[in-house]
């Protein structure tokens, strides 16, 4: 028996001269005889010649007719696969995502999605103009936006037709939502088709069925929610792979050439070369689903170049290969166009002449090979020089790029660097170097097993067949299978972004594995026999006797594969698939949409009174600068800045309506040439070079959460290589207790201590202090929810110190104790003596909002032997909780000036109010001597001066 793809010889047994198989047909490329078996191996068929070959039955004609002819037991299998794709990717993490918030917020993952919605709804105010700048976001100065323009359509299109051309926001929403789902579902019918083509339906059923049931990135990012285009990017990207799959074999049967296109042949090449434009499609819908798709056209230069070579040196020609690439890269590279020529610069990763430059230089090379091919064939050189050749002239047409446009040189070195994440790049959570422990930095192959379990694995050897079969079979479109595995595990290796691509790989590459083994089984023989002697129960079981053996093996086979399908959702593979849904797209914290619909409630909007249409949140066109990310935009001076950490750029954006500094573009974490940024200012210790780093930016706002100041600290030092200081390694006696009291016990364990560095930081200072003894900060809003209480725990077992995940209390009360506890002795969380609780941060909201004031002063005269005065405030937040504002200066010469953020009035003013209130005066202290003071919010905001008598 055959195999799909082989010749028809393999460990030297001849195939009888019976009728094919559909594997032996699949294997040779040829259309089956009957029109029947043409319309089941070959969607793409001429359906009228088939027509006219079987004449339709009488009222066998119209839908149902159509439906039950092309209705198979392969095409009802695929749509309940990808029912179930959706039943997992919606119905599980339902609840995450529809919430019952104010103003039934639509909770969608917090880094990207936002964006991404954000670019939907100013899309539909001017439909069909899709933005590629916003100055709503990298204050002062705006971002290029790099996502594709298509995945916004996906969303804006079925929003307009929902909603009768005028979709309401929250339909939209819903939309947004949605569309990452039915992606992913629809991910399972081009990988069907790859299946199919290259090694039989079933390989391509199981394959499907495999990636139904994949936990880790390609499910996360396909999630109800997950509104981001990677999806997208899995989707087509696999779309193209399909259709050249069928490119490639048609064409080599066909004859396709050059010679026939001149002679205008297009009877017997009108399906390559239909299958070439809708491959070339297939890749512009990538492209357009994200600028760095040239990766993927990158893995199939290299693929047509290789192809090109085999066949040169076997005597070939090339014609077949480079006309489906011609098509390949010649129309993505005009659908790309649109969108390239509006920023005429060169751009690693934004819309720029990069995109049309690169393809175009694709198609230059796809010349170049059929060039030097055809002269080399004039002048009957040997042939192994060809591989020669083609690499001195990658290497001259490098150095001529690298002397005649070395920016482009540049963006090509960058992009083929871009797999090897460095500095402050390995903070990024997709950019991390999936063989790479998180925890230790060693090698690990942890994550791949958690995001395909055994698929991965199998997929390694899988490789390795597939490459004998290539090298056996001359199959073009097995080479390029596997090429395309190859630089995508070589991809998924360097960053783990791109194992949502893998996921594919890994389905297809364990079906082509299970469809081997079922090959050496010889299972087609044993359903034919099946088939021919089985016509009674009396019949199955003398067949089973019969073929017992045979049978097992096919049953442990089978049995296998269905382990490993459903390994992820079963408790051996610890249900993780179904816990990973569950868990949501990695939706915004309640807390945080508190905080910012607050903000967007409370404090001055920056569009101003009269909005400008250059600078129109909802309905704004904005034109790219000339030199966008280097100059400042040409903001109102109305609009102002607020800074966090990078990852909540986009929800400060969508939520509030504010401008962030910093965003998950990496935009804003070092600014003007280091001296500012996000990553600066929180790690600064000092408050006026904070103030001074600000004022740079003209932003008012600072907006922390707990994990900012905690978990996420490190990344923040990271970025500017400040890792050393904040912490250091002392030795502390301990107290462990046994459930009935406390003993004392015997020795020390080591403990990480704060110092004095980490104290005297913004960081800290803002957010565990609440501005506390600084005079140009002010807390304005703590959000709702519990109050969180961070202790500090050193495991000896693991060799750990540091902190655990915050303790939730629902109130301020039992928080303190917690704190007051922890912050007094050390004790162990267990009699095993092995883990301790040593120390905690103060109980803090999760989020805290502050504002930049200038600060009043307030003066006055001291006796010459009083050293310092103090003046002190109490104050009261929204939700009860009492706080001391104090600030201390010296007396010089019988003065002093202290300058202090709070007023001991309402903080309210043009455009903004805040809940936080004063409990009184101010009370100014120097020995025993205490005075009453009052400050008016002007005096705090224009930095007005009060004299003490």
């Amino acid at each position: 028996m055959a195999k799909p793809g082989s010749k028809s010889k393999r460990a030297g047994k001849k195939v009888s001269g019976g009728p094919k198989t559909e594997r032996q047909s699949v294997e040779a490329g040829k259309i089956p005889s009957t029109p029947a078996a043409a319309q089941a191996s070959s969607p793409l068929i001429d359906q009228k010649a088939v027509a006219a070959e079987v004449p339709a039955e009488k009222g066998k004609t119209g839908i149902i007719h159509f439906i039950k002819s092309h209705l198979s037991v392969y095409t009802i299998a695929i749509l309940a696969i990808m029912a179930v794709m959706l039943y997992i990717r919606i119905a599980l993490p339902y609840n995450t995502v529809f919430t019952n918030w104010p103003g039934n917020y639509v909770n969608i993952a917090a880094d990207d999605a936002p964006m991404q919605m954000r670019l939907v709804y100013n899309t539909l105010a001017h439909f069909p103009v899709r933005e590629l700048y916003d100055p709503f976001t990298h204050y002062p100065y705006g971002s290029l936006v790099h996502f594709g323009p298509l995945f916004t359509m996906l969303i804006a299109v079925p929003s307009l037709i929902l909603g009768l051309g005028h979709p309401s926001a929250q339909l939209t929403a819903t939309v947004g939502a949605y569309v990452p789902a039915v992606l992913g579902a629809l991910c399972a019918i081009p990988t069907y088709y790859v299946g199919k083509k290259l090694f039989g339906r079933n390989t391509g059923l199981l394959a499907a069925v495999i990636l139904m049931f994949l936990p880790g990135q390609f499910l996360v990012r396909s999630l109800l929610g997950f509104t981001d285009h990677h999806v997208a990017e899995v989707l087509f990207s696999v779309a193209t792979i399909a259709v050249l799959v069928y490119a490639l074999d048609s064409a080599k049967k066909a004859g396709l050439s050059l010679t026939r296109i001149k002679d205008r042949d297009f009877k017997n090449i009108k399906e390559p070369l239909a299958l070439a434009l809708l491959s070339g499609i297939a890749f512009g819908c990538y492209m357009l689903s994200w600028p760095g798709g040239l990766l993927v056209g990158f893995m199939l230069f290299i693929y047509f170049v290789l192809q090109c070579i085999i066949d040169h040196v076997r005597g070939k020609p090339l014609d077949s290969t480079l006309i489906v690439a011609f098509f390949m890269y010649l129309v993505p590279m005009v659908m790309v166009l649109p969108y390239s020529l509006q920023y005429l610069r060169f751009d690693l990763v934004n819309w720029s002449l990069t995109q049309p430059v690169i393809l175009g230089l694709a198609l230059v090379g796809i010349g170049i090979v059929y060039a030097v091919s055809r002269i080399l064939e004039w002048g009957k050189i040997s042939r192994i020089m060809y591989p020669v050749a083609l690499a001195g002239i990658v290497m001259v047409g490098m150095l001529l790029l690298y002397i005649a446009v070395p920016q482009l040189y540049g963006i090509i070195m960058a992009g083929l660097g871009k797999f090897q994440s460095s500095g402050g790049m390995l903070t990024v959570g997709e950019a991390w170097p999936t063989y790479l422990d998180r925890s230790t930095g060693q090698f690990s192959l942890t994550a791949f097993w958690y995001d395909f379990d055994w698929a991965f694995y199998i997929s390694i050897l899988a490789i390795f067949l597939l490459a004998y079969r290539a090298y056996r079979d001359d199959r073009p479109s097995e080479l390029m299978f596997l090429v395309w595995s190859v630089i995508m595990l070589w991809a998924t290796f360097t960053e783990t972004r791109f194992t949502y691509y893998f996921a594919v790989n890994a389905a297809l590459l364990t079906g082509f594995v299970a469809s081997e083994l079922f090959w050496i089984a010889s299972s087609s023989e044993f359903k034919d026999n099946f088939m021919k002697k089985v016509k009674s129960p009396d019949d199955l079981s003398k067949f089973i006797s019969k073929n017992m053996g045979q049978t097992l093996v096919l049953s442990m086979i089978a049995a296998m594969f269905i382990l490993v399908a459903v390994w992820p959702v079963t408790g051996l593979g610890q249900n993780i698939t179904t816990l990973e849904a569950q868990g949501g797209p990695g939706s915004m914290q309640y807390e945080w949409y508190d905080a910012l619909t607050w903000m967007s409630n409370h404090t001055p909007d920056p569009q101003g009174k009269t909005v400008q249409s250059s600078f129109d949140y909802a309905n704004g066109t904005y034109a790219i600068p000339s030199n966008a990310g280097v100059d400042q935009y040409n903001y109102p001076a109305s609009a102002y800045g607020v800074m966090s950490w990078w990852d909540y750029g986009n929800v400060i954006e969508y939520v509030a309506h504010r401008i962030p500094d910093a965003n998950p573009f990496q935009d804003g974490i070092t600014e003007m040439n280091g001296t500012t940024g996000a990553s600066p200012f929180f790690c600064s210790t000092d408050e006026n070079t904070s103030v001074g780093m600000l004022d740079k930016l003209n932003s008012r706002y600072v907006v922390i959460d707990n994990d900012m100041a905690v978990g996420k600290f490190p990344a923040i030092q990271d970025w500017i290589n400040d890792t050393s200081g904040w912490e250091t390694l002392t030795q502390s006696s301990y107290i462990y207790s046994d459930g009935t009291g406390l003993y004392s016990g015997s020795g020390q364990v080591p403990v990480l201590q704060d110092t004095d560095k980490w104290n005297s930081s913004i960081m800290k200072r803002l957010y565990f202090d609440d501005a506390d003894g600084m005079g140009h900060y002010r807390l304005v809003y703590d959000s709702a929810g519990p109050y969180y209480v961070n202790m500090k725990v050193v495991d000896r077992s693991q060799g750990y110190a540091g902190y655990n995940n915050p303790i939730s209390f629902n109130d301020l009360s039992s928080a303190t104790r917690m704190y007051d506890m922890y912050s007094n002795y050390t004790i162990a969380s267990d009699s095993s003596g092995t883990r301790y609780g040593y120390d905690a941060r103060q109980p803090v909201k999760f989020v805290k909002v502050f504002e930049k004031v200038k600060g009043a002063s307030i003066t006055g005269s001291a006796p010459a032997d009083a050293s310092n005065v103090t003046a002190s405030l109490t104050l009261k937040t929204d939700w009860g909780r009492e706080f001391a504002y104090t600030e201390t200066a010296p007396v010089v010469n019988g003065a002093y000036n202290l300058v202090v953020s709070y007023p001991t009035e309402k903080m309210q003013g043009d455009g903004y109010s805040y809940g936080i209130m004063p409990e009184g005066e101010y009370t100014i202290s120097y020995g025993n001597t205490t005075k009453s003071v009052n400050v008016s919010e002007n005096a705090v905001m224009n930095g007005d001066t009060i004299r003490v008598a």
